[in-house]
């Protein structure tokens, strides 16, 4: 190893390893404290790391004295809570993580709704998803340039560690459609039918989830 990128705090400070063409190792992420929410914490299980649940909003004080070594977060957030003062690296992982913009509305005020009126909703509907999406992709987008002008910077975990960080985890997509299944409701065929589209999309896919 001949070179060294510090993760997480500066209170206490701990180095992360790399290897000589500056890759992050996963193995360097075993016995790290990391801040998740939620399932996010079944995303750390494989790398042997500790997942510590807090909200977004603590993450700051949590690095900054020492709770965790690091945090699980997007872009926009470590921008806006300023995370890169207490933890100026950031490992670009891009783990497939989801962001749904939708419409939503309770079934029986729906059903009250003039047909023309449902209509309407359901077209714009669309139209929101479509154009809220381009707004996430470009606020992520300009959140990395911004995070490194503040003094931030940026390693991106290999693709070939990606992938073994995606078949080491445990089938959480399996998983929720299960639970779904019990609720009598169609979970396994959602997911089949979202990886189908997927795969006929041509999108990159680092693990079959429904198989």
């Amino acid at each position: 190893m001949t070179s060294k990128a510090k993760l997480g705090t500066k209170a206490p400070e701990f180095d992360m390893p790399r290897d000589g063409g500056g890759r992050v190792r996963l193995k360097d992420l075993k016995g790290r404290k990391i801040g998740a929410a939620g399932i996010n914490q079944r995303y750390v299980e494989p790398l042997g790391a500790v997942g510590v649940s807090g909200p977004l909003p603590k993450y700051y004080n949590m690095l900054k004295t020492g709770i965790v070594d690091g945090a699980m977060l997007w872009p926009e957030a470590a921008l806006s809570f300023k995370v890169y003062e207490v933890a100026p690296y950031m490992i670009d992982a891009r783990i497939g993580a989801a962001n749904s913009k939708v419409v939503a509305a309770n079934a029986a005020t729906w059903k009250k709704l003039p047909a023309p009126v449902r209509k309407v909703l359901a077209e714009q509907a669309i139209v929101y998803r479509d154009h809220m999406a381009k707004v996430a992709l470009k606020r992520g987008a300009d959140a990395y340039g911004a995070y490194t002008k503040k003094g931030g910077k940026i390693i991106k975990l290999a693709a070939a560690d990606r992938l073994a960080w995606a078949k080491g985890m445990p089938n959480i997509a399996k998983e929720w459609a299960a639970r779904i299944d019990k609720k009598g409701l169609p979970g396994s065929a959602l997911l089949k039918a979202y990886m189908a589209e997927m795969r006929a999309a041509k999108q990159p896919i680092a693990r079959d989830w429904d198989k």
